[in-house]
């Protein structure tokens, strides 16, 4: 799947979720969507596919240098997961 595409199925995929709870905030519907676990559950198998499932980082990626926290974010799997 493109990566641009990916980007905006994932970000416009929590929007009816938000929609519901500004508009419907009462309804029985919006409580079982927001109550169910559905959007963190899906959401958060889709971001460790692409976080888990991307090729290696460049030498020198690490958590414990802003140098190695920006070699992190050089793909774009995991740019879209992180953000």
């Amino acid at each position: 799947m493109d990566d641009d595409l990916l980007f905006a199925l994932l970000n416009y995929s929590v929007l009816p979720a938000w929609l519901m709870l500004v508009a419907l905030p009462r309804w029985k519907g919006t409580r079982w969507v927001v109550h169910s676990g559905l959007y963190p559950v899906v959401l958060g198998v889709a971001y460790a596919v692409l976080l888990f499932g991307d090729q290696p980082g460049p030498q020198g990626a690490s958590f414990w240098t802003l140098e190695g926290v920006t070699r992190i974010f050089t793909t774009p799997h995991t740019i879209i997961a992180c953000w």
